[in-house]
């Protein structure tokens, strides 16, 4: 039996589109033993109305990959699925998934392949590092690729970040969201953009707070994909609130995250991330919002026995 946590991620962060993530404290468990009898899959949590129990299932699809690749043959597999990270908002569910079952299946089959071996398989199956790297890593990740290769580089958040995390209750899929992007962008919003993740960059790393709300500034994804549901141009707009240092769109959406102050009480916290998941109902939108802090862990083997 091989159990593995894996974080929940924040990829884009203003405007590090498909280059900057963030790992959160919200976890899905994946676990995995070899047992005659072909494939079985038991979900519970998030999803659980409509992720697939059999070999379509993504972590069966990945676990075969590492299979096929190391020569394992098990004779069947079980696996049971403990999701507390909501599919298709913007929360890195199935990087989650895919880096979950490559640790998993690389375990169960003699741990064979290297972290950074997985975490290339984890690039190529996701197709985009800046979920999968902060999901694997856990932290703060910047990655772009070379080639075929990620390169990356991970840093711990600074101390005393709390995040919220503002979910509606509509999906907002990959595929839509990239299809709201424009094909060429004007000059002066590119620059823009990268002035702002290489603040952002900056801010996280030297604890600069004061900086943080300017760099969540974003010309490219958010407001493309702000008329895609109720109440996310109004939630992503800026304005002061109490412990509230800015907001942005998690990965393509629908979640927003909310940077919070460091030293603010849970009920400020609360309270405020709470007004600002009002915007979504006040327009018919229903979602529900909690207060998480970063991971630093990223990818973790919590249990392996035999069976």
């Amino acid at each position: 039996m091989v159990r593995v946590k894996v974080p929940a991620t924040s990829a884009n962060l203003g405007a590090g589109f498909d280059c900057l993530g963030m790992a959160l404290s919200l976890y899905n468990i994946v676990e995995m033993h070899e047992a005659p009898g072909g494939i079985k899959v038991d979900v519970e949590g998030e999803g659980v109305q409509y992720l697939p129990r059999g070999p379509e299932n993504l972590v069966i699809q990945v676990a075969r990959r590492v299979f096929e690749r190391v020569g394992y043959h098990p004779a069947g597999l079980n696996v049971r699925l403990v999701n507390a990270i909501p599919p298709s908002r913007g929360l890195g569910s199935s990087s989650a998934a895919i880096c979950g079952a490559l640790v998993a299946a690389n375990v169960l089959s003699g741990g064979t392949l290297g972290n950074e071996e997985l975490l290339q398989m984890a690039v190529e199956i996701e197709g985009h590092p800046d979920n999968v790297t902060p999901a694997f890593l856990g932290g703060v990740t910047v990655a772009c690729m070379s080639g075929r290769r990620t390169v990356y580089a991970r840093f711990d958040p600074p101390g005393g970040l709390r995040l919220g995390v503002i979910i509606p209750d509509r999906p907002l899929s990959t595929q839509e969201a990239r299809a709201a992007l424009p094909k060429t962008v004007a000059m002066a919003d590119a620059v823009y953009n990268i002035q702002h993740a290489c603040l952002l960059v900056a801010a996280l790393t030297g604890g600069r707070w004061d900086l943080i709300g300017e760099a969540l500034g974003d010309r490219l994804p958010q407001p493309y994909r702000a008329p895609l549901l109720p109440g996310l141009a109004a939630a992503l707009e800026p304005k002061p609130r109490p412990g509230v240092i800015g907001t942005c769109l998690s990965g393509s959406g629908s979640t927003v995250l909310v940077f919070l102050e460091p030293g603010v009480d849970e009920e400020t916290a609360r309270s405020s991330v709470g007004e600002i998941a009002d915007l979504f109902r006040n327009q018919g939108m229903g979602c529900r919002s909690m207060v998480v802090d970063p991971d630093t862990a990223g990818v973790q083997l919590t249990y392996l026995r035999s069976i």
